[in-house]
């Protein structure tokens, strides 16, 4: 029997987002904290979707810090 693919669409994937990261945010107190946090992951997943066949232009909206601290940044590499 075929295995069912179940597709998420972008607002499935920011929702969720969303969700994890008011989990773990002790310090919400508006309803526009929440419409801002959304906002944000939604530009995100929109940007990512545009990209999608570019992965790594991903990478460009990170500093070269949070990207040494992933391991993703090396003297070889450092166009990344």
């Amino acid at each position: 029997m075929a295995e069912q693919v179940t597709q998420r669409n972008k607002l499935d994937v920011v929702m969720e987002l969303t969700h994890l990261h008011l989990q773990h945010t002790a310090e919400i107190d508006s309803v526009d904290d929440i419409q801002e946090i959304f906002t944000k992951y939604y530009a995100l997943v929109t940007y990512c979707e545009e990209k999608e066949k570019e992965p790594y232009k991903l990478q460009e909206l990170l500093n070269d810090e949070l990207l040494f601290k992933v391991g993703m940044l090396t003297e070889h590499n450092p166009s990344y």
